[in-house]
């Protein structure tokens, strides 16, 4: 099945405007544009949308490293992500990540993109605010879990994409968003994508240590969450072939091929939101049934006491919330 897979997403044979099956590219050709975000929020924005005229669900994208990596360096799979129907707004600031502080402005940073600041960026598509989710790689996420942790605000659901907590690798720098054996502050629904070479050591530290990654949100988590582990891909997978080949020095790498891993993320995390936010019940088979998967794959999930359907939405169990959006 994955060689058939294979050679249909790496070919020539995706018929135009087609999108028979999870895997195969989305329909759309995308709009891109880049700039600042307002409200003083310090974030620059790379983002990519369908090139239609219709109203599409929206997602904010952390990049990695706590968002100092520019968005140009997924643009591959951002885009093949937003064929398939979605407007993405990728953020990230060239300077020391603070990863509360970054929270605190990304509170700041997503009312302008709602109030005017979207419509002025000049993208065809229209954006459907009220189907938010928040999404990133690595310690993006743990921007993204700092910003739950305090209140919800637009989000909807996550998507999360080789999550790590903490603030350096060694664990030097008490800084973290979440305490082992004790679930979130919010509950919500999230896909988890993963790679089994996240763990693997390079030199001296992997760049998602075991204890700080992936399983650690999993664990953590308190609404119903789907994982994929693409057990043969690392963690620079996501990115350009120009940063993995850089990234290679620290993190552990591969010779897979990279369109077929991005087909396999473009095609979970639509799957994802059709079940979330169209109650497209038939979906939850597609995050699951890892043997359809074009890459090598390994499926889990554990509802967290809730119950199917599943449907997007966010609640949370502090009684005081400073970031109202």
């Amino acid at each position: 099945m994955r060689v058939i897979i294979a050679a249909l997403l790496l070919g020539s044979c995706a018929v135009a405007g087609a999108d028979p099956s999870p895997w195969a590219p989305g329909k759309y050709s995308i709009q891109t544009e880049s700039g600042k975000l307002g409200n003083d929020s310090h974030w620059t924005y790379g983002a990519y949308a369908p090139d239609d005229n219709g109203s599409f669900p929206v997602m904010i994208y952390i990049t990695g490293g706590g968002g100092i990596m520019p968005c140009s360096t997924y643009g591959d799979v951002l885009k093949a992500m937003s064929a398939k129907g979605l407007v993405i707004v990728c953020l990230y600031k060239i300077r020391q990540p603070q990863p509360k502080t970054d929270a605190a402005l990304l509170a700041k940073g997503l009312p302008w993109l709602k109030n005017g600041g979207y419509s002025s960026i000049g993208l065809k598509a229209k954006a459907n605010f009220d189907e938010l989710t928040l999404s990133g790689h690595s310690a993006g996420n743990h921007v993204i879990c700092d910003y739950l942790q305090t209140s919800c605000g637009m989000a909807k659901a996550v998507v999360m994409m080789d999550p790590v907590d903490g603030y350096d690798p060694f664990g030097v720098v008490k800084n973290y968003c979440i305490t082992p054996g004790q679930k979130v502050e919010f509950s919500t629904p999230a896909l988890l994508l993963r790679t089994g070479l996240d763990p693997v050591v390079k030199r001296m530290v992997a760049c998602a240590p075991d204890q700080l990654s992936n399983q650690r949100f999993f664990d953590a988590w308190a609404g119903p969450i789907w994982m994929a582990n693409a057990t043969k891909y690392g963690h620079l997978d996501l990115n350009g072939n120009q940063t993995g080949k850089m990234g290679r020095i620290i993190c552990a790498s591969d010779n897979e091929p990279k369109p077929l891993y991005h087909s396999q993320v473009a095609g979970l995390t639509h799957a994802f939101l059709s079940m979330v936010f169209k109650g497209d019940t038939a979906s939850e088979q597609v995050l699951k049934d890892a043997a359809e998967m074009p890459a090598d794959t390994i499926a889990q999930n554990d509802y967290n006491g809730h119950k199917a359907p599943f449907s997007a939405g966010c609640t949370h169990s502090a009684t005081t919330h400073s970031l109202v959006v």
